[in-house]
């Protein structure tokens, strides 16, 4: 993410083991290891920031990031066909892409390492354990091991999904209950005839969205089918949905993502969508945001730069306005194997050591908390008890967007890479408390909540969104399923359809009339069905079923 405010850059932020002390490397040569990470918008020689200081000085390494940006996907292929990897490589989402590593020989076998990784083995067990028998090339190895793992779950702190709006204009519309998705279209035109234009004239938007984060589906519209407890992400074009626990054809009336479809399709009908959404991308979509031309966000960062101390503090800015029908994941549940982002070493390394020594390094406690936060004693400190504290240079950092003094934003040692080893609200065993700052006390000196928060708080009656959605019962628990790797037919069935769908879909978003929609509609489905769609589905159904029962061997 480009996201740099830094109180949202920490609810991206994760942790993991203790390191020990005797990590310091300070008198060894630096190692340059190279890491592709698939996920991560930056490249170059990470060589300038606290961060990099402290691998070099924890680690004896620095980190040299391989360009990845849109097109990943092609450039992890391109390694693979020169039958070398970097040092480190960072997958993201795709287990075929694992599983045709190892086949092709280029990947370390972690399980030779045990010695070397002893975070990894303490606190991601189970992802290692899944990878052996299902990400494995049925080599019974773990050659990889996946980010986000944990046990826990939280209970309180900022969701990553919304949906969001301009909190001081819906204040001003007098807070317009909001039942369904489709009752946001409305209030959305409200909020654009009270600020038509940004401080600088220009248009505003009531949403905006972009197709550059396209996978087999039209994101925008798979996004909005999770505010209902939806989702087809690893289902291939059957919608799951988590509270009915049923099975949908995305192809179907019935189906979510239509709905999404139609949503947007009503909005730019309406006149309140980016009529740029179709061939702008996520860049573009973060530039309006900042400008204050968007009154929407699907996401807790998805608001750009806009919200500043200033704004804050005026009670202007973006926050959490569900509406009474949702059903929103619980994302902050456990996460028994992680997710599909995974760590691994590239079998060609001439810096084995190194390279196991960073990984480890990222599923450790100390080292994820450093990384995130720095040093003890500049961003953050320890009180009496024990318990961390923001200094108060801490909150000078913050409200000003001040680096620290040797470079880097607070949170830059892991959004960098974009991969983490345990998701942001475990807690340190020692300290007790969470990374991100949720749970921890405010000294004395720090500044009072914002007029914003307070004001969001007194109309909700809740401390923060897992409050809120707690509160109202909007919260839904998918069940533990680990879905295995797709066979090679159904992944190319699925590629097929889903290239025709993203171009379909978008052609209904931007339809001249709804008799246009619906046709489209209806000529989507019988293309997929021409193009094996209903294999897939199978494949689907059946593996999800067997992977309800299987996924308890993983759940320790």
């Amino acid at each position: 993410m480009k996201k740099r405010t830094l109180s949202l850059v920490l609810a991206l932020v994760m942790l993991l083991t203790l390191v020990p002390a005797s990590l310091s490397l300070a008198e060894e040569e630096i190692v340059t290891l190279q890491v592709f990470s698939m996920q991560s918008n930056a490249s170059g020689l990470q060589d300038n920031s606290y961060w990099a200081e402290i691998l070099r000085r924890d680690l004896g390494i620095q980190i040299e990031l391989m360009p990845a940006g849109d097109q990943a996907g092609d450039k992890l292929n391109s390694y693979m066909a020169n039958n070398q990897l970097p040092d480190i490589v960072v997958f993201k989402d795709d287990y075929k892409l694992i599983t045709n590593a190892i086949e092709a020989g280029l990947l370390v076998n972690l399980d030779e390492h045990q010695d070397k990784l002893p975070n990894v083995y303490a606190n991601a067990l189970n992802g290692i354990e899944y990878f052996r028998d299902n990400v494995s090339n049925k080599t019974g190895a773990a050659y990889a091991v996946p980010n986000s793992i944990t046990t826990q779950s939280s209970t309180s702190g900022i969701t990553n999904s919304g949906p969001y709006l301009r909190w001081d204009l819906y204040k001003q519309l007098g807070y317009p209950v909001i039942n369904e998705l489709e009752d946001y279209l409305p209030v959305l035109q409200q909020m654009l005839a009270l600020e038509p234009t940004n401080p600088d004239g220009q248009k505003n938007y009531g949403i905006s969205i972009w197709s550059d984060w396209d996978g087999k589906f039209c994101y925008p519209a798979r996004v909005v089918e999770e505010f209902y407890g939806v989702s087809p992400e690893g289902f291939g074009f059957q919608e799951r949905n988590f509270v009915e626990n049923t099975f949908t054809s995305i192809f179907d009336d019935a189906s979510y993502y239509k709905r999404a479809l139609k949503f947007y399709f009503s909005a730019n009908q309406m006149g309140i969508l980016d009529p740029d959404s179709l061939t702008h991308g996520w860049g573009d979509f973060w530039d309006k945001t900042s400008a204050g031309r968007v009154m929407f966000s699907f996401w807790s960062w998805g608001f750009g730069t806009y919200a500043t101390a200033e704004k804050d503090s005026q009670g202007i800015g973006f926050k959490p306005v569900y509406f009474t029908a949702e059903k929103q994941y619980n994302e902050d549940g456990p996460k028994y194997i992680g997710s599909k982002n995974a760590f691994a070493i590239g079998k060609d390394t001439k810096n084995l050591d190194k390279a196991l020594a960073f990984i480890d390094y990222m599923y450790s406690y100390d080292g994820l908390w450093n990384l995130a936060l720095g040093d003890k004693g500049v961003f953050w400190d320890l009180d009496e008890s024990g318990a961390p504290y923001r200094t108060e240079l801490g909150w000078k950092m913050k409200d000003e967007v001040l680096e620290f003094e040797n470079g880097g934003l607070v949170g830059d040692g892991l959004n960098t890479i974009n991969a983490y080893g345990m998701p942001w609200f475990v807690k340190h065993p020692v300290y007790g408390y969470r990374m991100d700052e949720i749970d921890w006390q405010k000294a004395d000196f720090a500044p009072a909540d914002s007029t914003l928060v307070v004001e969001w708080r007194e109309k909700m009656g809740a401390n923060d969104d897992l409050d809120y959605l707690t509160q109202h019962d909007l919260l839904v628990q998918p069940p533990f399923a680990p879905m295995p790797p797709v066979t090679d037919e159904v992944e190319q069935i699925m590629s097929r359809v889903g290239d025709m769908v993203k171009t379909e879909s978008w052609k209904m978003i931007f339809a001249k009339d709804e008799a246009e929609f619906e046709s489209l509609f209806d000529a989507m489905g019988e293309k997929a069905q021409g193009m094996g769609v209903e294999t897939a589905d199978n494949w689907v159904i059946e593996n999800y079923n067997a992977a309800l029962e299987s996924g308890a061997k993983y759940m320790k």
